[in-house]
């Protein structure tokens, strides 16, 4: 498993070593592990992304804002592999929930070591499940599943609808999913609202 977050992270301390006391430092990754990597270890990506936080506080970050993952079993990539894999979206899920709760509770020990710190832990999964219920009972105004389909190769060069999705941009603002495995904008809107709520001070 390549930790590539810390790589990130270290290419910012490098030409940033200071960190902007003031600015909110958003955290958000282990998706890929869950999906792509060749023998995932929930324990290890979340322990990847408390270490990534560690080290923006070492530089001075004040407010750090972290996602948690959404229901990686979920979503129409894992649907797909199903029928290869029998079982792989269940264990998608599983993986999720482990990454999950071993991230919030590494971040709680991080957040009692540095209590001069505003560490928040956004719950994406609850979000993300909440959302997609909606859109599973809207009646057909909302659609569940995905407009495009180009996973795991991301090569929007050519673009192939899916699941009655066309060009027309009103048409994909009412599916959940964009393509295999990344949400539209709509459900991005619904996430970045909640982080508002989640950052305002009373």
């Amino acid at each position: 498993m390549h930790n590539r977050l810390q790589g990130e992270i270290t290419a910012y301390v490098n030409s940033n070593p200071n960190a902007d006391p003031n600015a909110l430092y958003t955290v958000w990754a282990g998706a890929n592990d869950l999906l792509f990597g060749s023998s995932p270890n929930p324990s290890q990506s979340a322990a990847n992304v408390t270490s990534a936080v560690g080290t923006l506080i070492g530089i001075g970050a004040k407010n750090i804002l972290v996602d948690n993952l959404p229901d990686m079993g979920a979503l129409p990539w894992s649907a797909q592999q199903d029928a290869y894999y029998p079982g792989y979206s269940d264990l998608e899920t599983a993986l999720t929930k482990a990454f999950n709760l071993d991230l919030s509770k590494d971040l709680s020990q991080l957040r009692l070591a540095n209590p001069g710190v505003n560490l928040n832990l956004q719950d994406i999964y609850t979000e993300f499940n909440n959302t997609l219920d909606i859109y599973k009972n809207s009646g057909g105004a909302l659609n569940p599943n995905n407009c495009i389909t180009n996973a795991p190769s991301y090569d929007y060069s050519t673009i192939s609808y899916v699941n009655g999705c066309t060009a027309d941009t009103s048409i994909q603002d009412k599916y959940f999913f964009w393509d295999d495995v990344h949400p539209t904008a709509p459900v991005h809107a619904i996430v970045a609202q909640d982080a508002i709520n989640l950052l305002e001070v009373p």
